[in-house]
């Protein structure tokens, strides 16, 4: 099988690094949630301050003030999992099911629309440095929606999605140092499920 080296995280210590990271996730969303009151509480006040005759029933209808696009959270993300070696139906499931959680809590993405596809491949045809992989190997990608998500957000989401995968891969050993986390931000506008674009 594949040589292991003695990981340098306790099981103890990957319960911590989640509970972190969901608490950091919890204040991020209130943060925004904060700001879309912020920004509601801005419209009212500037329409007040030009007459708001737009607000005012059975009077003549003037321009709004400038809309601005309030703070959102698009709800649809897509994850692809490539991992080597060959693995069984069960890890599938406990991946697809571990990722799914990691997608909702910290990115705060609706978990009945998050998709995760898992393709798993022979060791003999993963290379890293031009080499066959000796241990376990794998690479997330990850799309969201462009803008939804803060950069504290998205180094919460790579950090625990990689102790994740290590945890479930690796066992007692570690995984390749070359196992990436990519996150991919898409427009709107170019992406969608249910034949709808994020954007309409």
């Amino acid at each position: 099988m594949y040589p292991h080296t003695h990981s340098s995280m306790h099981p103890d210590d990957y319960q911590r690094l989640r509970e972190l990271a969901k608490l950091q996730a919890l204040e991020l969303r209130q943060q925004a949630i904060r700001d879309a009151h912020a920004w509601l509480a801005g419209v009212l006040v500037h329409a007040l301050r030009r007459g708001a005759r737009w607000l005012r029933p059975g009077r003549p209808q003037a321009v709004p003030p400038p809309f601005v696009q309030p703070p959102c959270l698009h709800p649809m993300p897509t994850l692809v999992l490539k991992i080597a070696p060959l693995q069984n139906p069960e890890r599938y499931r406990q991946l697809a099911s571990a990722l799914t959680d990691l997608t909702v809590q910290l990115l705060g993405k609706r978990r009945e629309v998050t998709a995760v596809v898992i393709d798993d491949l022979p060791s003999a045809r993963w290379h890293i440095g031009g080499a066959l992989v000796e241990q376990p190997t794998a690479l997330l990608e990850i799309s969201i929606t462009q803008g939804t998500n803060t950069q504290e957000e998205k180094a919460a989401f790579i950090q625990a999605a990689f102790a994740e995968l290590q945890r479930q891969l690796a066992g007692d050993g570690t995984l390749a140092p070359a196992s990436y986390v990519v996150m991919r931000e898409l427009p709107a506008s170019d992406w969608g499920y249910g034949g709808r674009t994020q954007q309409a």
